[in-house]
C-alpha cells in the first residue's frame, strides 16, 4: 500500500516523466520536420510540416533506439529547471520575455511563407513522413497513448 506522505513525490515524478516524454517526442518531430523541409527544397518549416512530423513521430517514437537516453536527458533538464524556479532570485517574467523575443525572431508570418512542396526524396525520414500521411486518416489507434496522440494531432493542429 502506498504511503500518503509520498503522493506529492509520486505526482512530481509522474509530471517530470510526462514532460520528458513530450520534450523528447517534440525534439524528434521538429528535427525530422527540418530534414523534410530541407529535402523538399524549401527553407521554412510550415505548420503542415509540423503536423506531418507529429504524425510520423507517432508511428516511430516507441521504436526509437535512443528513447531511454533521451528521456533521461530531458528528465534531468526538467529537474534542473524546477530547481532553478525554486530559487528565490528567479524572475519568471524576465525569462518569459527572452523566450518570447527568441520565438518572435524565428516565427514566419503565414503571408511570408514560401509555397509548400512535398519532398520526393527517398531517404528514411522523407519516406516515413509521406507514408505516415497516407496512413494517418485510416489508422485506428490501439493503445491509450496512440488514441490521445491521434486526437490531439487531429483536433489541436
Amino acid at each position: 500500500m502506498m504511503n500518503v506522505g509520498n503522493n506529492s513525490h509520486v505526482e512530481q515524478d509522474d509530471a517530470e516523466n510526462v514532460i520528458a516524454i513530450v520534450l523528447s517526442f517534440m525534439e524528434n518531430a521538429v528535427n525530422d520536420a527540418g530534414t523534410y523541409v530541407e529535402h523538399s527544397g524549401r527553407t521554412t518549416v510550415s505548420k503542415k510540416d509540423i503536423h506531418m512530423a507529429l504524425q510520423a513521430e507517432t508511428f516511430e517514437y516507441m521504436q526509437r533506439e535512443d528513447m531511454d537516453g533521451s528521456l533521461l536527458y530531458y528528465k534531468e533538464e526538467v529537474n534542473k529547471d524546477l530547481e532553478h524556479r525554486k530559487d528565490l532570485d528567479y524572475e519568471d517574467s524576465e525569462e518569459d520575455t527572452e523566450a518570447e523575443t527568441f520565438l518572435n525572431s524565428k516565427v514566419v508570418k503565414d503571408s511570408d511563407m514560401e509555397e509548400y512542396s512535398k519532398s520526393l526524396c527517398k531517404c528514411p525520414v522523407c519516406k516515413r513522413f509521406n507514408k505516415a500521411v497516407l496512413k494517418w486518416d485510416t489508422w485506428v489507434p490501439e493503445t491509450d497513448i496512440e488514441k490521445i496522440l491521434k486526437k490531439v494531432i487531429d483536433t489541436q493542429l
